[in-house]
């Protein structure tokens, strides 16, 4: 008798014993496709995810040895920046600057009870006055990939723009703005890191338009979405 008749036999008599260790064979079949199928998963989604978020640090001055400006918000020189960016393992970066500026020629958004959460010292000071942010690119901002902000119309900052900005839509639309229209700024003479008041204006082009929604209720309307502007570093 052949070992696959020996076999038949010894199946078709233990059907039961056979019938419990096939199941017991198809749950750990089972379970271990389960186990690669979720690693798949995981890893597929991690992958998106440091796609769309990527892996960073953010390089400052340390406020304790070096205060940098007069607020303390820290500058770095291009030649650190510089340093850093041409690491091998650096794929991308990001130049940021800020600059407190009153608009000359629109209204920010206020706030839903109407007013900018100033008192009225701060208000006439800065009721008008927003940061804006100057970025190389403005794609890779944080808000931009981790999806609090959308681009719905126009294009992103890059390198080589000048004279360029970005607006939230409801910023656009109580100004009756759109793309390639002409916004005038001027430094805020009372912000602590002006220490040279200038008087002079520049006008900056609407090339793209964000939308996006605060997470958490604003304090004052400078911290509204609708009040949130890139510019380039021109």
């Amino acid at each position: 008798m052949s070992f696959v008749q020996r076999a038949w036999l010894y199946i078709t008599r233990k059907k039961l014993k056979t019938l419990i260790l096939l199941a017991i064979l198809l749950c750990m079949s089972t379970i271990m496709l389960s186990g690669f199928a979720i690693k798949h998963s995981t890893d597929a989604a991690a992958q998106s995810l440091d796609k769309t978020l990527k892996a960073g640090f953010t390089l400052g001055n340390n406020p304790r040895t070096n205060p940098g400006t007069a607020r303390g918000s820290g500058t770095v020189s291009n030649k650190d920046i510089d340093a850093v960016k041409n690491l091998e393992s650096v794929t991308d970066y990001v130049k940021r600057q800020n600059a407190t500026v009153d608009f000359i020629n629109t209204k920010l958004v206020p706030l839903p009870s109407g007013g900018s959460g100033y008192d009225a010292e701060k208000d006439k000071q800065f009721g008008n006055a927003a940061t804006i942010i100057g970025v190389n690119t403005s794609e890779l901002e944080t808000k931009f990939r981790a999806g609090a902000l959308k681009l719905i119309a126009g294009r992103h900052i890059t390198k080589n723009d000048s004279h360029k900005i970005l607006v939230h839509e409801d910023f656009a639309k109580a100004n009756n703005l759109k793309l390639g229209s002409k916004i005038k700024l001027k430094a805020n003479q009372y912000d602590t890191d002006n220490e040279h008041p200038s008087k002079d204006e520049v006008e900056v082009e609407i090339v793209g338009i964000f939308s996006g929604t605060n997470p958490k209720q604003a304090t004052y309307q400078v911290e509204l979405f609708e009040n949130l502007f890139l510019t380039d570093l021109a």
